[in-house]
């Protein structure tokens, strides 16, 4: 990615920050996904009146928005998805 930014002649924090948030994102949606995978798509849990009853993993709902801005990061700097390699592909 920062290749592809300093090809494009795009320096400074701004873009830099941009990038840290991607990485950010990237690491929360892996967590997410372990999460899924852990858990499961439903969750049980305790209602206020001590029934156990089942619900969403609320980790589907937030893997999707962290995907959808991470693919806005990447529309932002006018960036391609990074290739995989070092680093996981981020650098």
């Amino acid at each position: 990615m920062i290749k592809q930014l300093n090809q494009q002649e795009k320096n400074g924090k701004h873009f830099e920050d941009m990038i840290d948030d991607y990485i950010y994102f990237y690491r929360l949606k892996e967590d997410l996904k372990q999460d899924i995978k852990d858990n499961g798509l439903r969750i049980e849990c305790m209602t206020g009146n001590g029934y156990t009853t089942e619900k969403d993993n609320k980790s589907v709902e937030r893997i999707v928005n962290v995907n959808a801005e991470m693919l806005k990061i990447l529309h932002d700097l006018q960036l391609k998805s990074p290739e995989e390699g070092g680093n996981n592909g981020l650098l």
